[in-house]
């Protein structure tokens, strides 16, 4: 009897030391060590280090002097942005060896025609608003643009009596200079007269009854 409880207590024991040495079979989570002095490289300290700077226009307007100075210049092509029959005083005055038309819904759809990338470009329209938008979208593909700020009317000094903002334009349509017709009797210009009406003449007074 003796012997058997010795037996079952050296059991108990076993299991015992057998739990205690780890039989647990959970894995277990090793402690991370997270070395401070760790060497960063100086392009990257210098990247985080520069300021952010905010991306400015794509292109750069040009009043009418500095349009005559850099137009006739190498290395820079003009860009005709109206539509086909569209005539505006001071076009056919500019360097027609230097210059692309290409309409802007044309332009915007990614037609640039034969315009060099390696050369500066200078958009042109009626107002300078139908340009802005085809500068900005060169700029936006890689090409040094520019705006001719005003249009050819800007140029020629004559204000536009309605904003450019329409795909296409009505030449004519726009034009405040409209001669007005002449009336040839009058001598005068402005409007033909209105016509006077005619005042009914007087009915006889009935005679008196005798």
């Amino acid at each position: 009897m003796t012997r058997y409880r010795l037996l079952s207590l050296l059991l108990v024991l076993c299991v015992a030391l057998a739990a205690s040495m780890g039989c647990d079979t959970k894995p277990k989570i090793k402690d991370v060590v997270i070395e401070e002095n760790v060497a960063v490289p100086e392009s990257l300290v210098a990247a985080s280090e520069e300021p952010v700077v905010p991306q400015g226009p794509l292109f750069t307007s040009l009043d009418k002097a500095a349009f005559d100075t850099m137009s006739v210049q190498d290395g820079v092509q003009l860009l005709n942005v109206l539509e086909p029959g569209e005539e505006y005083p001071g076009l056919s005055d500019l360097p027609q060896n230097k210059m692309t038309a290409i309409p802007l819904n044309q332009l915007l759809a990614g037609d640039f025609g034969t315009l060099d990338r390696n050369k500066k470009v200078i958009a042109i329209c009626r107002t300078g608003n139908r340009s802005a938008r085809a500068a900005e979208f060169l700029g936006q593909n890689g090409f040094e643009a520019y705006n001719l700020e005003g249009g050819l009317l800007g140029m020629a000094g004559q204000p536009p009596a309605a904003p450019d903002d329409e795909e296409s334009a009505e030449p004519g349509a726009e034009d405040s200079g409209a001669i007005q017709q002449q009336d040839p009797a009058a001598g005068q210009t402005g409007a033909a007269p209105a016509a006077t009406e005619e005042t009914p003449d007087p009915e006889p007074e009935a005679a008196p009854v005798q």
